[in-house]
Parts: C-alpha cells; sequence; structure tokens
C-alpha cells in the first residue's frame, strides 16, 4: 500500500480518492476480512468484520477509540493517586508508582492491540516490548518538557514540582501519563506501518 495504489497500478489522484471512497463504503459488508487497515498512508481506519453492519461499525470504534479510553483512566488514575496521597514524595517509591501506572497502561495499549488484531505469539510480545520501550522513551523525553514550563508557573521558591505539590504537581503528573501512553500508543502505531 505504500507509494502507490492498491493494485499497484498508477492513477490519478481523484481516481485513488475515488477507489478509497468506495471501500469505505463498502468495508462494512465484506465478511472474512477483520482486520484494520491504514489505507494510503492516511491515518483512515476501517474495521472489515464478518457480516458488517452497525456491529462492525461499533467495534471499529472501539479499537479506534481504546488508546484513548486508556490514556484517560490512566490519568484518572494517577490523579487519584497523588489526591490520596498514595504517592510518597519524599522517598523513591514516588517514582516507582508512577512508572507502574504508565507501564500498566502501556501494557494494556499493547495487548488491546494485539487482540483486536488477532496477532500471533511473535506479535503479542513485539507489540509489549515495543509499548513498554514507547513510553519509557516518551518519558524520558517529555519528563523536561512537561516540568520545565510547570517549575516555572511554581515561582522562585520551588526548587521541584513535589515541593511546590498541589496543582500543578497533579497537572504535571497527567501530562506526564498523556505523553507516556502517547509514547506506546505512537510505538505501536509505528511498528504496524511495517508489517
Amino acid at each position: 500500500m505504500r507509494g502507490g495504489d492498491y493494485d499497484g497500478s498508477a492513477r490519478s489522484p481523484d481516481e485513488r480518492s475515488d477507489i478509497r471512497a468506495t471501500r469505505l463504503s463498502h468495508a462494512w459488508n465484506e465478511p472474512g476480512d477483520s482486520r484494520l487497515q491504514l489505507m494510503g498512508g492516511a491515518p483512515i481506519l476501517v474495521l472489515r468484520e464478518q457480516g458488517g453492519g452497525i456491529g462492525g461499525f461499533f467495534r471499529a470504534a472501539e479499537a479506534i477509540l481504546m488508546p484513548y479510553i486508556i490514556g484517560l483512566f490512566a490519568v484518572i488514575v494517577i490523579m487519584n493517586l497523588q489526591m490520596a496521597g498514595a504517592i510518597p514524595m519524599d522517598a523513591v517509591g514516588a517514582g516507582l508508582v508512577i512508572a507502574a501506572v504508565t507501564f500498566a497502561a502501556a501494557l494494556a495499549i499493547a495487548i488491546h492491540e494485539a487482540w483486536t488484531m488477532k496477532r500471533g505469539v511473535i506479535g503479542w510480545i513485539v507489540n509489549i516490548i515495543v509499548a513498554l520501550l514507547g513510553a519509557f522513551f516518551a518519558a524520558q523525553v517529555g519528563g523536561p518538557v512537561v516540568a520545565i514550563p510547570l517549575l516555572g508557573l511554581a515561582g522562585e521558591g520551588s526548587s521541584s514540582l513535589a515541593a511546590a505539590g498541589g496543582g500543578l504537581m497533579v497537572a504535571a503528573l497527567a501530562l506526564m501519563m498523556i505523553v507516556g501512553i502517547g509514547g506506546a500508543s505512537g510505538a505501536v502505531w509505528l511498528v504496524n506501518r511495517r508489517r
């Protein structure tokens, strides 16, 4: 699909968009194909299910929206842990709790993608490794990007976001969770482009 049309022939851009529109309109009625397809390099996802109909539509919506739902759930969990005082700000345990929630959400994204795409054993292993690495590297790169502007908002007296506490710490945790989940989802998406 990369660099050309579906059947490999050279077509004008208008003809290619007509073919894509036709395939989109018939996607719900083609039995036997239960894969999400990336159409022509554009992020248009279509789920083809056996039998099609409205059930296929809802399964497609679930497959597309689930990373956002997992991310929202992870943000809610980390904010509740912070507000309940379950994240110790004066010890190593804070980083461990935050990392555990981030990696649990990344693992959920990897498992969901492997399950919905009906991957084999190697596909599951690749998804899990890629999602965890993506979350790890996104947290490393996104940490300073999130922390430096928020630390500037904390004022002159604060040496860290943990020392500032309150709303800034909750905002930092929520933003870092979004960055980590985005890294996991992006890494799985990049690997899927190569499959």
